[in-house]
């Protein structure tokens, strides 16, 4: 061996030896029983909204940074893709912004098969000495029967690095862990479980912690065959209204169709059933059934829908229920209403209206399904954290929507034009009940929490989103309550603006049952209400941009 080839030799086993690693593919797998006495896992369970904000957390490079070290993270998923999945395993050598010892092997574990139900009440039972019911993937199997064979690895981004994602986990390769923490979408008290009941509110005192972790900024989105026939209705696509706006420049943002608020309701609750209604009819099938591609009962992002649209989850009053999946295929609501366990689940499912040839399984009907023929009219509600992947992996099949006229955008967002977002919450078992996180582990959870909710670090992670027409400028907001003081946003603000201090300037005051108001005091409103950026005109109303 010649001198430099010792040099390097001895350089790597230094390296491995100080838990320095220095390729993309450090930490297979194969790793971890070897790594057992150093190990520290991390259970997360629930909101499956905060997944790509999750995965930021782990690979982004721009200062705050993540918790692992620049190309050392392998993830490893239970389902067929990256984009559609029940269970994740990050695997990497930890960063200081963890609050290990830099290169500390940390596993961090995530559950998303239900939803922010799975981020409350497993903590609760386990709280009370149950034992632990949530299965995350086990590495130890996946090992063993190497069927995560599948290995594709994602190049560093502009604020991101490299990591290689591992698919098609076997789906039995899993075991039942208590979780370190769970997150949900909204507060517990307007959660459901997976069975549609609420929790005990006197038990998610007792046993639970919350800290507020980020605003989530939602979205509505339709199949992209739905969105170009309202662009059509609305005289949006055919340069009537907007110059610009024609057929060979459809996805720009200043076409975006729009649904108020008030049909958006009427779809979900069975009240407009028939596109003719809205205008448009579809073409090619002549199938004009509005379908929906809805979540969970255990879901707060079915939870914050609910909130603002219906106005169920916070009164006493009888509202107009979402329509439910159906039982058979002789139900009245077959084949139109399909619910689905994860943001991901929602986005293949509006792949299967749109392109066909996918098969919609039944969320609580096992066996029921539908195969699609393709183009037919489908709505969702997901989370506005796009990234290209999301789109790729669903064949560019959907578009988000306007609601009364405004873009699910950060910048409208602040400036109070878009109020349909909520206010998230970690929960973890209070110290001196069964399940309290302690030590290493504790300790990354900690950060993780903290990590989620500063403007600094979120202005990387929404710049990882898609910010370019059609899909613009939408992710996640710091708190007001707890950083408006510290770190104002610029106001009114703009889709620049919202990218580099992405605070929010209004609060629910701790309900997302609460109309939002701004921050800094009623005399505010005047100034936000003000629209600095282009303002459109389409038979939504106004559509804020720039």
């Amino acid at each position: 061996m010649n001198s430099l080839k010792k040099c390097i030799s001895y350089a790597l086993a230094a390296a491995a030896a100080a838990g320095v690693y220095t390729n993309a593919n450090a930490l297979p797998i194969s790793n971890y029983a070897s790594n057992a006495s150093t190990n520290v896992n991390v259970y997360l369970s629930g909101s499956t909204a905060i997944d790509n904000t999750l995965l930021n957390e782990t690979i982004e490079t721009t200062a705050p940074g993540g918790i692992c070290q620049a190309g050392t993270l392998d993830v490893y998923y239970i389902g067929t893709s990256a984009t559609s999945y029940t269970n994740r395993m990050f695997y990497c050598s930890a960063s200081a912004q963890s609050g290990l010892a830099a290169g500390t092997p940390l596993a961090i574990f995530k559950e998303s098969n239900v939803g922010s139900a799975n981020g409350v009440q497993p903590l609760i039972s386990a709280a009370q000495g149950a034992a632990p019911a949530i299965q995350f993937i086990n590495p130890a199997a996946i090992a063993a029967d190497g069927s995560c064979a599948t290995a594709a690895t994602v190049a560093a981004g502009a604020n991101t690095a490299s990591y290689t994602n591992h698919t098609g986990c076997n789906a039995a390769d899993t075991s039942a862990q208590t979780p370190t923490g769970g997150f949900a979408d909204v507060e517990a008290n307007i959660l459901r479980d997976a069975n549609g009941n609420a929790f005990n509110n006197i038990q998610v005192g007792q046993y639970l912690k919350l800290t507020p972790d980020i605003d989530v900024v939602w979205a509505i989105a339709v199949t992209k065959n739905f969105y170009y026939a309202l662009q059509a209705a609305e005289h949006l696509a055919d340069g009537t209204v907007i110059a610009s706006c024609n057929v060979a420049n459809n996805d720009a943002a200043a076409c975006t169709p729009s649904l108020t608020k008030a049909q958006i309701a009427g779809i979900f609750s069975g009240n407009l059933v028939d596109s003719r209604e809205l205008g448009v009819a579809n073409g090619t099938t002549g199938d004009t059934g509005l379908y929906l591609c809805r979540r969970d009962k255990g879901s707060g992002t079915e939870a914050s829908f609910e909130a603002y649209f219906l106005g169920q989850r916070c009164s006493s009053l009888v509202n107009a229920p979402m329509l439910n999946e159906a039982t058979s295929t002789t139900d009245v609501n077959y084949p139109f209403v399909w619910a689905n366990p994860s943001t991901s689940s929602i986005r293949k499912c509006l792949q299967g209206f749109f392109a066909g040839a996918t098969t919609l399984s039944a969320y609580y009907t096992a066996g029921l399904t539908y195969t699609t023929a393709g183009n037919q009219y489908a709505i969702g509600i997901m989370s506005s954290e796009v990234k290209p992947t999301d789109i790729s992996g669903a064949g560019d099949s959907y578009r988000l929507v306007a609601i009364d006229g405004v873009l699910p955008t950060l910048a409208n967002a602040i400036n109070g034009f878009y109020p349909y977002w909520s206010s998230g919450a970690a929960y973890q078992v209070k110290a001196g009940f069964a399940g309290a996180p302690s030590g290493a582990p504790l300790t990354v959870l900690n950060n993780v929490v903290k990590l989620l909710g500063e403007p600094a670090w979120l202005a990387q992670s929404d710049a990882t989103y898609v910010n370019t027409a059609p899909f613009l400028h939408g992710g996640d907001l710091a708190p007001a309550d707890q950083y408006f003081a510290s770190n104002p946003p610029t106001l009114p603000a703009t889709n620049a603006s919202s990218l580099v201090t992405p605070t929010n300037a209004f609060t629910k005051n701790g309900s997302n049952c609460n109309t939002p108001i701004p921050k800094g005091g009623a005399t505010a409103i005047t100034v936000l209400q003000s629209p600095t950026e282009g303002v459109l005109l389409g038979t939504g109303g106004v559509n804020p941009t720039n």
